[in-house]
């Protein structure tokens, strides 16, 4: 269920590199995935300690999560001359890091950043539910703290095309 994804693009030098957050995974970006366009490259990544259990989860730090951005930024670096990074909650701050020292990182979709904590009780409460397997990832209720609201989505969608295609003219 919880599996990383990779696509090759088809006669393109552009890739993308998909970060999710804590207590997410790869199909976080399943619904953006989908309108990307075929010629495009993709690599969606799973940090470690996610996808599995509390016990997963608890052993990964870190240091893991930077290293796995590292390499997954660095095998797209052998075959792609653009890469656009995608990431949402600690996917975007490991993206924010990680352009500082990459010129291969052609843009940066962030989504959520967390640049500014705030803690909402329906978050706590989802939280330690989710420490002692409580949450029921497959119940929208359950995981809509986690994920993005339709009006999100719909906004990220329709703004989609126009983005990729300005970072990839300033790259030219």
């Amino acid at each position: 269920m919880h599996q990383p994804y990779f696509r090759n693009g088809k006669n393109s030098n552009v890739a993308f590199l998909f970060v999710h957050g804590i207590l997410s995974s790869p199909r976080h970006f399943d619904w953006l995935i989908q309108q990307i366009p075929e010629d495009y490259a993709i690599s969606n990544i799973l940090l470690a300690g996610h996808g599995g259990n509390v016990e997963d989860f608890s052993r990964a730090n870190m240091q893991q999560w930077k290293n796995q951005f590292e390499c997954a930024l660095t095998e797209l670096k052998k075959s792609y001359r653009s890469i656009i990074v995608v990431g949402h909650s600690l996917g975007a701050l490991l993206a924010l890091h990680a352009s500082t020292r990459h010129k291969s990182i052609s843009g940066m979709l962030l989504l959520n950043p967390p640049l500014q904590p705030q803690l909402m009780p329906s978050m706590m409460w989802r939280s330690i539910r989710f420490a002692f397997d409580k949450v029921h990832l497959d119940d929208p209720n359950d995981i809509s703290c986690f994920g993005f609201t339709d009006l999100q989505k719909g906004i990220i969608s329709q703004h989609l095309d126009s983005l990729v295609t300005t970072i990839i003219s300033l790259k030219s």
